[in-house]
């Protein structure tokens, strides 16, 4: 009986447990059963958890009490008074009684501000944690949460007035130092901050450009101890829609022994090696745009808004020691940044027991950096093209598995049907009905489901072990929701590189809609296996269709901060240049000047399309694929067809790789690039005419 009880009360506190954390918590509800009440099973285990506090089940264990606590304090703090004196699970009730704003005064100022972070991140929202701690905020007590969690304290001070007393340090950190400039000079902080993540420093050309600046000002030791944003000035000139930063100027910040800035180089740093710190903290401030640069950049959560339980994130001092500064880690997709300064910031904050890319990365000399970044901002101006004025940005595709010499590239084009004519809404543009959710979903499960079966049909006639490379589909005709639940199962299980049009999304907040492609990138990196990387190809030029969302309200706006370059690595002869392919979203593809910007660095280039008029985009693609000289396809949606393939061979059987006719129709087409190495010589076979080349377009001969 004893026993049995145990067991009972055990599985209790799961489920209670589970309730706090999990169980109904979904982003999407239509992946619940219609008939599920959630509301009545949350209300069932709080009148439990109840139950159990109050001491109403016999010889409840412990911790049956602290799972009955988390789950009250997660769904509804005040269900229940908190004790004087409790004897068990003390911490829980305490931090209940908090929640529920009791007892506020008479608590030391540590204590408040380790409920307050704690309350914050992993119980309430942001307006729900200030409306509880704001009222009862001191000096003191903002100076004990700052030390712990410097965007929380930010937040507290948009509330609450307390500006003019806040202690040294941290008016620095915060970014509201006052500081004197000139109408040249901006202060870094206010410049990255007010401007947001679309800001014109937060790029490849800002990065570098700043990053060679402060390396001067290290060369001449003129550098102070401790830098912050809010201390740093520069003053920048445009570079098409970058920033390039042309002086930078410094002001000690000031410390104080009750307070650690989050910008103090670790204390296990040589002194000679600090720069790397100092650097290196002010390039991630640049790249996450946000106060507290330590942490990675993600999109505020829908859990938030729910009534769940969230682990309290580590503190900045202990992320010190695993900073990641991958792509994925600054959190746009789109952001214009290479792997060299991904690299670049992996050789700076390196910590102990980290596993280097370079054995002496963590020794680098200041004239070697100052080498390196040089070189590497050369190079980012030298990669702007001279007719649009945009970045054109590489990243490399390391084959999954084994490189084969000669490695064919065989690739996939899905004219699927979605989204149809009639699902376009100016009230609803980024399609989140629950009709339209269904609809597309279903819509995309089936058409993935069909590549896999024609790759089954495909393996009967010309077997490639099921491999595909590369899977096209068209503008617009995936939602955002099914990337990570659908795009990314598929690259991974097939180790192919997807390239889809993206329905219309925001991607910074508070700004219209844009139209883009997202490019899904399986790679294999040494040392840390399958990585998939994404990037996003952005759409710069409206079509006519789209001009009707942008007046008399701006709901869709022109976006393509760079053009990106997958590198399809199709041989393991290190000697050997990628395949590069790159993509333009529709009516992108009739700008001539990125024509001419890509015509000497693509090899292929890829448009996904949503196009009424096929015959316009087919004499398109006949054009473009001569005067480009290289291999042009259009992936269009299957209401209209048309999509198709073409290269600058002389005879038509040879130039029209294949075109897909009739509509309304989705269809899976296929097509191989046996012959890499033929299109990478192009221009030296079309010279002679070799191998069914044409003779190359003028300006174009090697």
């Amino acid at each position: 009986m004893v026993r049995d009880r145990q067991v009972a009360y055990y599985c209790l506190a799961e489920i209670l447990r589970a309730g706090a954390t999990e169980t109904g918590f979904v982003s999407d509800t239509e992946s619940l059963p219609s008939s599920v009440d959630l509301a009545e099973y949350r209300s069932l285990l709080l009148q439990l958890a109840i139950r159990v506090v109050q001491g109403k089940a016999e010889r409840a264990p412990w911790y049956l009490e602290q799972q009955a606590l988390l789950f009250i304090a997660a769904h509804d703090p005040q269900a229940i008074q908190s004790p004087k004196a409790p004897r068990t699970n003390r911490s829980y009730w305490k931090m209940l009684s908090f929640l529920q704003g009791d007892h506020l005064n008479h608590i030391s100022n540590r204590d408040f501000a380790i409920s307050a972070v704690v309350s914050r991140r992993s119980f309430l929202s942001r307006n729900r944690a200030v409306e509880l701690v704001g009222p009862k905020l001191t000096t003191a007590r903002f100076a004990e949460v700052a030390a712990r969690d410097i965007e929380f304290s930010r937040d507290l001070l948009r509330s609450v007035d307390l500006q003019p007393h806040i202690p040294a340090g941290i008016a620095e950190d915060l970014g509201v130092a006052e500081w004197t400039f000139n109408g040249e000079m901006h202060s870094l902080q206010s410049f990255v901050q007010d401007k947001g993540p679309l800001n014109p420093l937060r790029n490849e050309i800002g990065v570098l450009s700043f990053a060679a600046k402060f390396i001067e000002h290290l060369e001449q030791g003129s550098v102070p101890e401790v830098i912050t944003p809010s201390t740093t000035q520069i003053s920048v000139r445009p570079v098409g829609d970058y920033a390039h930063v042309e002086n930078v100027v410094f002001r000690s910040a000031q410390v104080s022994s009750s307070y650690r800035s989050i910008y103090v180089p670790p204390s296990w740093v040589p002194e000679n090696q600090s720069w790397r710190f100092q650097l290196g903290f002010l390039l991630r401030f640049i790249l996450t745009a946000r106060i507290d640069f330590s942490l990675p950049v993600k999109s505020a959560s829908w859990k938030e808004a729910e009534h769940i339980y969230r682990p309290t994130r580590a503190h900045w001092f202990q992320r010190q020691y695993g900073f990641y500064n991958g792509h994925e880690a600054f959190g746009d997709d789109w952001l214009p940044i290479s792997q060299f300064t991904q690299d670049l910031l992996f050789d700076l904050l390196i910590w102990p027991g980290c596993r280097k890319g370079d054995k002496e990365a963590d020794q680098f000399s200041l004239e070697e950096m100052a080498v390196r970044v040089r070189a590497a901002l050369n190079e980012a101006h030298l990669a702007i093209g001279s007719a649009t004025g945009t970045l054109m940005l590489p990243i490399e595709a390391p084959i999954p598995g084994s490189a084969l010499t000669g490695r064919p590239l065989r690739a996939c084009v899905v004219q699927s049907i979605m989204p149809e004519a009639k699902d376009f809404s100016a009230t609803d543009l980024e399609m989140r009905s629950s009709n339209l959710r269904r609809k597309h979903r279903r819509h995309l499960s089936t058409a993935l489901a069909a590549v896999e079966k024609m790759l089954d049909l495909r393996e009967t006639h010309k077997p490639a072990n099921k491999r595909l490379d590369w899977l096209i589909l068209p503008e617009l005709s995936v939602h955002p929701d099914d990337v990570a639940t659908h795009l990314v199962p598929f690259a991974r299980a097939y180790k192919t590189a997807i390239l889809a049009g993206m329905a219309y999304e925001q991607v910074a907040p508070g700004q219209p809609l844009v139209n883009s492609a997202l490019w899904i990138i399986p790679r294999m990196v040494p040392g840390m296996g399958l990585e998939i990387a994404i990037r996003r190809q952005g759409k710069k030029h409206l079509s006519p269709m789209e001009q009707k969302y942008v007046k008399p309200v701006k709901l869709v706006e022109g976006f393509r901060p760079c053009q990106w370059l997958i590198g399809y690595e199709w041989s393991s002869n290190p000697t050997d240049h990628p395949l590069w392919l790159t993509a333009s979203i529709c009516y992108d593809a009739t700008d001539l000047k990125l024509a001419s910007d890509l015509r000497e660095r693509s090899d292929v280039f890829a448009i996904p399309a949503l196009n009424l008029d096929v015959g316009t985009f087919d004499q398109m693609a006949q054009a473009l694929h001569y005067h480009m000289y290289q291999l042009v396809l259009i992936a269009n949606n299957g209401a209209y067809g048309g999509s198709n393939a073409h290269m600058p061979k002389g005879e038509a059987y040879q130039r029209q790789v294949f075109h897909t006719h009739g509509q309304p129709q989705a269809t899976v087409s296929f097509f191989e690039i046996d012959d890499i190495a033929d299109i990478k010589h192009r221009h030296q076979l079309g010279t002679t005419k070799s191998d069914g080349w044409k003779y190359p377009p003028a300006g174009f001969l090697p």
